[in-house]
């Protein structure tokens, strides 16, 4: 009768055996052509966001954010993937954003794979449209709007035109909410029928809002 079959290598007193070797293979998820899109679009941004003028920062931040603030207002519950996250974006919409889709003022090149954790499809989509006015935003450098010598417009009339109290000095809290509110209520694209009537009032409260920030230090 022939021994059973061994798994010994080697002559008689081998003590080495047989290793069964597993490889295990690594298979990348390849990307979709959406989720390299988006990538491209964000290194560009934060590309424009790095050569911001330092006097020009505060004012592109603010106005990024009144541009995601109007692209996420219609967001239903439908197209978010939990009720938390639907109450959570709706509560502040920027807050989700810079906690979970940015590093400081720069945009993650992941945030393709964090929507689609967060988001359905289709409002993925709805929120690339969002990354993309950005960008085109920042490429033409819409908050660089047309200075104005400091003499033709006082403190008084700045104050007015951001809805501010004249008798107070704002901190620079109450300056940026004063300027979102404005700006968000008085940009073109809420007035179609005006429209050049509300570029120049959207003009002067960019403008306002400049020069409070430069002569009160804020």
């Amino acid at each position: 009768m022939k021994p059973p079959p061994s798994n010994q290598i080697g002559g008689k007193g081998s003590v080495r055996r047989k290793i069964k070797v597993v490889r295990n293979r690594n298979f990348i998820q390849k990307k979709t052509k959406e989720q390299l899109r988006l990538e491209n679009v964000i290194k560009r941004i934060n590309n424009y966001i790095s050569n911001i003028d330092n006097e020009y920062i505060q004012v592109a931040n603010v106005l990024i954010e009144d541009i995601i603030s109007d692209g996420f207002s219609d967001l239903e519950r439908c197209d978010t993937k939990s009720k938390e996250i639907y109450v959570e974006v709706k509560k502040d919409v920027n807050k989700f954003m810079k906690s979970k889709l940015m590093n400081g003022n720069k945009f993650k090149e992941d945030g393709y794979v964090i929507l689609i954790k967060y988001f359905i499809k289709e409002c993925v989509d709805c929120v690339m449209d969002i990354y993309d006015d950005i960008e085109n935003f920042l490429e033409k450098k819409k908050y660089v709007e047309e200075e104005v010598d400091e003499l033709e417009m006082t403190d008084k009339q700045c104050f007015e035109i951001l809805g501010l109290d004249v008798a107070v000095t704002p901190t620079k809290i109450d300056l940026k909410r004063a300027f979102k509110k404005k700006s968000f209520e008085y940009h073109p694209d809420k007035h179609p029928d005006e429209i050049d009537k509300y570029t120049e009032l959207y003009q002067n409260i960019s403008v306002a809002y400049k020069l409070i920030l430069k002569r009160y230090k804020l």
